[in-house]
């Protein structure tokens, strides 16, 4: 053990770092070569590798107060309404600028799932929105988003051109404007501008509307920023800056147009919802006021109060008829009985009696008794003129009891006729208790539904006002701008690690080659050994 450490401790004291130094700085060429190597290659790859550059935008979401007062538009004021929206949270909007459907939706507007790149000596470039020739689609968008494709266009001529698509194996010579058709797409190629203005090839690169997509959702980035948490910063990485700012404006423009669309959805249904409501009310209103037609009608009367007066003023009128009949009857049934009893000569009562006629004659009997009695105290019974005023009363009591008794007759004719027509007023207002009842249910229905019909007319005009203004849902605040300086490639760091790792790969080489050497090479080997 004592001789391996010897050994060890004599093996590291016979280090030479100058000599271990000497092995590699004998390859310096090398080193440099693959330095130089290295950063000629980092070089390139800055040169040939097009940049990316990174766009930005930002926007604010707004509070969204209007949702509230659509949903206002019921008769509970839209406190728990079904139609009451909650304000978005800030991670649903951003899950909705995330979503594939208004990506897409975007994409679709701009074209971008067609791409120009113009061929060079080593890349192709892409032209965007200066791209040298126009592909006019003829086939329905359906199978376009749906198609992969590479077409080879090299202009020939002014009105001619080469097409090729490799994958199809097709290749061919066709004039501008002329529709083709390559797979299970039918087109027209058109020069911009009505002439061709290069003779390179154009290289244009149809994709799946799903596949371009999601190449822009891993290529974007979205975050709050801001202290109230309602600002949105988007970002996206590309290599065509006016094209990411299009997207990028166009994902705003479509995100607030999808939010306003939301709106005026939920304000058309609660128009539809208002309008199917009011065609009800209005059916339900004629019904109620048609009822109460009905009523009035059957019952002939117009206002339930008012005939229920009328038919009081009636009972009363005949209670009043009544009671004079009677008082009548009593009077006249005493002066009757005056006149039957044992002293038939006597004065009768005048008073009360409304019988013209009764009333005269007894005006007229009450004087022959006064005359009679006038006579009788200053002679006997047996006087001519006596005797002359006694058969004038005996006649005249006749007739009165004759003239009494039809008028008795008379009377209890009409106290049955005020009767009969007491008890039908009475019956008559016995009833208007409950058409009363009745009377006030329809009202009040008919209240209610005019009342609800009113409301509702009034919601349907701030509903159609709603819709007709309504508010975007987010504020742009700065439209999409490019940084001058690209994400990537970043040349120094580039050329820096081209350098590093262009000088590593010889000293590797020349590490691994002197660490596998095992052949002595001169005597210096031999006696560091020993």
């Amino acid at each position: 053990m004592e001789e391996l450490q010897e050994f060890s401790e004599k093996e590291r004291s016979n280090f030479d770092l100058k000599a271990e130094l000497y092995k590699y700085l004998t390859h310096w060429k090398w080193l440099v070569l693959g330095a130089l190597l290295g950063l000629a290659v980092a070089f390139l790859y800055n040169r040939y590798t097009t940049p990316a550059y990174r766009t930005q935008a930002t926007m604010m979401i707004l509070k969204d107060d209007q949702k509230k007062a659509i949903a206002g538009g019921l008769p509970s004021g839209g406190g728990a309404s079904i139609l009451a929206l909650e304000n978005s949270s800030l991670e649903n909007q951003i899950e909705t600028l995330y979503s594939k459907r208004l990506i897409k939706n975007v994409i679709d507007d701009l074209d971008l799932n067609i791409s120009y790149f113009i061929e060079g000596k080593v890349i192709a470039v892409e032209a965007y929105k200066n791209n040298p020739v126009i592909i006019d689609m003829h086939t329905p968008d359906s199978i376009v988003h749906e198609t992969s494709m590479d077409l080879f266009v090299t202009p020939q001529s002014a009105t001619t051109y080469a097409l090729m698509e490799e994958s199809l194996g097709y290749s061919g010579t066709h004039k501008f404007g002329e529709k083709v058709e390559v797979g299970n797409l039918v087109f027209s190629i058109l020069p911009r501008g009505g002439r061709v203005t290069t003779r390179n090839t154009i290289n244009i690169k149809i994709q799946p509307i799903a596949w371009v997509a999601n190449d822009y959702i891993t290529r974007m980035g979205i975050w709050p920023k801001g202290k109230a948490q309602d600002i949105l910063a988007l970002s996206v990485t590309g290599e065509v800056r006016q094209k990411s700012q299009d997207f990028l404006n166009g994902l705003m423009e479509h995100f607030n147009y999808d939010g306003m669309a939301d709106k005026r959805q939920v304000a058309e249904n609660t128009a539809e919802f208002i309008h199917e409501r009011l065609e009800l009310i209005s059916q339900e209103l004629d019904s109620v006021e048609g009822g109460m037609a009905d009523f009035k009608r059957e019952n002939r009367i117009m206002d339930v109060a008012s005939g229920a007066g009328r038919y009081m003023q009636q009972k009363t009128k005949a209670e009043e008829e009544i009671f004079r009949i009677e008082t009548q009857l009593m009077v006249i049934r005493s002066i009757r009985e005056a006149l039957t009893s044992s002293d038939p000569y006597r004065l009768l009562p005048s008073g009360g009696v409304e019988e013209g006629g009764t009333a005269r004659l007894i005006t007229s009997y009450n004087t022959l008794v006064l005359e009679r009695n006038a006579y009788l105290k200053s002679s006997t019974p047996k006087n001519p003129v006596v005797q002359t005023l006694t058969e004038q009363l005996d006649a005249l009591r006749e007739n009165l009891m004759d003239n009494i008794q039809s008028t008795i007759s008379a009377l209890n004719i009409q106290r049955r006729e005020l009767q009969q027509l007491d008890r039908q007023a009475e019956g008559r207002f016995s009833v208007f208790p409950g058409l009363e009842n009745r009377m006030r249910n329809i009202e009040r229905q008919q209240q209610i539904k005019e009342q609800l019909y009113l409301f509702l007319l009034q919601r349907r005009e701030e509903s159609a006002i709603s819709f007709a203004a309504t508010s975007p849902v987010a504020k742009v605040i700065d439209n999409a701008f490019s940084d001058n300086t690209p994400v990537e490639p970043k040349p120094w760091l580039i050329l820096t690690g081209g350098g590093i790792i262009g000088f590593l790969v010889p000293l590797l080489v020349i590490f691994t080659v002197n660490f596998l050497d095992t052949k002595v090479h001169h005597k210096g080997d031999v006696q560091q050994a020993l």
